[in-house]
């Protein structure tokens, strides 16, 4: 009798394929969103069909086309940041997929092995907080996450969203009763006298001075009873940290 080989191959690129998912489906429809209320200017017509239906309002109607505006881009931004840790939980439960396969295939001998561990870790995982993954995690990588404080602030302020309609309360302040959301942004620069200078609209490059593109930090900060509001390139920014931090664990697993 001839024996079937099935040959298990570990791809830590594909790892962060659903955070990639989730963000450009995330990027599409909350900055198309953002992009559509800025043009919106003034009541909206009927649409074909909406005569025939009885109308049947809960709660109080925005007054204006101007609050209508303003509620609609708070509850997109809360779905945005719902959207992106989505995205960041299932890197993550990837991730220890990947480093539990990695870690015991020395012991998986056959498919049928293959197919009882991963039910069991699907069991397992499935409903883990995004800090009980990051702990979980980071037992096995080869280093530490760059971007998990990142990622961590990111967190917090879809918790204050979603927990507390937006409205900075206690529970997500620092010692200087602050909320710090931070993030990794993309700049253009050039060099004057040996110094970096972020190439902006309006700024004069001189001849034979290069521009560079780079990244660095950034941090919005909220006081005590803030509301958290982004306007669209902040909002772009988290996007791109989220980006940031999904290169950085796949290149964190083992034997990449």
């Amino acid at each position: 009798m001839t024996e079937n080989t099935v040959q298990i191959q570990l791809n830590g690129g594909n790892v962060i394929n659903p955070l990639l998912k989730q963000l450009a489906q995330c990027q599409s429809n909350v900055l198309f969103g953002l992009r559509s209320v800025d043009i919106i200017k003034e009541d909206l017509p009927s649409f074909k069909g909406e005569s025939s239906v009885f109308a049947f309002n809960i709660g109080s109607v925005p007054a204006n086309i101007e609050e209508q505006k303003e509620e609609f881009k708070k509850w997109l931004i809360k779905k945005g940041f719902e959207d992106l840790i989505k995205g960041i939980k299932a890197a993550l439960i990837e991730a220890l997929l990947y480093i539990k396969i990695y870690n015991k295939k020395d012991d998986i001998k056959n498919y049928g092995d293959f197919l009882v561990e991963l039910e069991a870790f699907k069991k397992q995982s499935k409903h883990d907080s995004l800090p009980a993954l990051f702990k979980a995690v980071n037992t096995s990588l080869t280093r530490e996450l760059k971007y998990k404080e990142h990622v961590t602030s990111i967190n917090d302020a879809r918790n204050c969203l979603v927990h507390a309609n937006g409205i900075v309360t206690d529970k997500y302040i620092n010692e200087n009763n602050l909320f710090v959301l931070k993030g990794i942004r993309l700049k253009l620069f050039t060099e004057v006298n040996n110094e970096e200078a972020e190439v902006k609209p309006g700024i004069v490059i001189e001849a034979g001075n290069s521009i560079k593109l780079g990244a660095e930090e950034f941090f919005i900060q909220y006081k005590l009873g803030d509301e958290i509001e982004l306007n669209y390139t902040q909002f772009n920014n988290i996007i791109m940290s989220c980006y940031y931090f999904g290169i950085d664990l796949k290149d964190s697993l083992p034997n990449q």
